[in-house]
């Protein structure tokens, strides 16, 4: 379905037909199916914790002699 924003641009929107399943319980498509807005949340810490103390043994300083 083609739309416009308020700013005058296109856009489409995929997915407004009905559905050929019945979604499982407690899903996200359960709720949009029930009228709820669905929200994934983000996770903004991208760091790879697991990595972090391999690279500091690896680059640590080791001491003068």
């Amino acid at each position: 379905m083609q739309r416009t924003d308020p700013r005058g641009y296109d856009y489409y929107w995929f997915g407004l037909g009905p559905m050929v399943q019945t979604p499982g319980h407690s899903t996200d498509l359960e709720a949009i199916a029930d009228g709820y807005v669905s929200i994934s949340p983000l996770h903004l810490d991208l760091t790879h914790d697991a990595s972090i103390e391999t690279l500091h043994e690896r680059f640590a300083e080791t001491p003068e002699a």
